[in-house]
């Protein structure tokens, strides 16, 4: 499977409730698109991501990164 065809599927499979695994997994696998996707996903639902218990076990580069991605 190619690297284009996974990232369209796995883009369909990421949801508000699980973006904020997917953004960890993306940045630790190195997939740049999925992990922009994501933090794309995170900036326009902020407001309901930022209240998962899941943010506050993020690792301190990764809420940089979506701060800085919030500033853009």
């Amino acid at each position: 499977m190619s690297i284009l065809l996974y990232s369209s599927f796995s883009e369909r499979s990421v949801t508000i409730e699980n973006v904020i695994q997917i953004v960890e997994a993306a940045d630790k696998s190195n997939v740049h698109d999925m992990k922009n996707y994501a933090l794309d996903l995170i900036v326009r639902n902020f407001p309901r991501v930022a209240h998962q218990p899941q943010m506050k076990n993020l690792s301190r580069p990764l809420l940089l990164d979506i701060l800085y991605a919030l500033a853009k």
